[in-house]
């Protein structure tokens, strides 16, 4: 999967294909149009008591749609050092991470042939991403509502 380079972290390249510059804008609106409804949706669920008002005034609920699709391929990314660096520990090298329209790809120069390594490799990715979801909830939970108390 060919792409722009954008820069590297513990020697890997990290490209952004086509395809990812075009969603990324569209993840951005259709998080962005929907804020009133996430809103509601958290206060109902867990309890909140943040403001659909002040959160959907002017441009800042295209500004929350933005930072959330930034932050959705930041989790993607993430992910994908989660798979690239325990490889490395294991030895083997990484061609470059990929972001595009449907996540990421960690190419790898080489398929692990010991089950155990490979097992790991993948376990990896998805363990980084359930700490970024915890790591959400607890910064989540720290957030004052609309009272300027702790959602928590």
């Amino acid at each position: 999967m060919r792409g722009i380079r954008v820069g590297s972290a513990f020697g890997i390249p990290i490209r952004l294909d086509l395809t990812f510059l075009l969603v990324l804008p569209l993840f951005a609106y259709l998080i962005g149009s929907s804020v009133a409804e996430q809103v509601d949706l958290l206060n109902t669920a867990l309890g909140a008591s943040f403001s659909v008002e002040e959160l959907t005034a002017g441009s800042t609920e295209w500004l929350l749609g933005t930072v959330a699709a930034v932050g959705l391929f930041l989790g993607v990314l993430l992910h994908e050092f989660g798979h690239s660096l325990v490889a490395m520990r294991y030895g083997y090298d990484i061609e470059s991470i990929t972001l595009w329209l449907f996540g990421g790809v960690a190419r790898f120069t080489e398929i692990p042939e010991d089950w155990k390594q490979e097992l790991l490799i993948a376990v990896a990715g998805p363990a980084v991403s359930v700490v970024l979801g915890a790591l959400s909830y607890v910064g989540f939970l720290a957030l004052p509502d609309a009272s300027g108390a702790a959602v928590a």
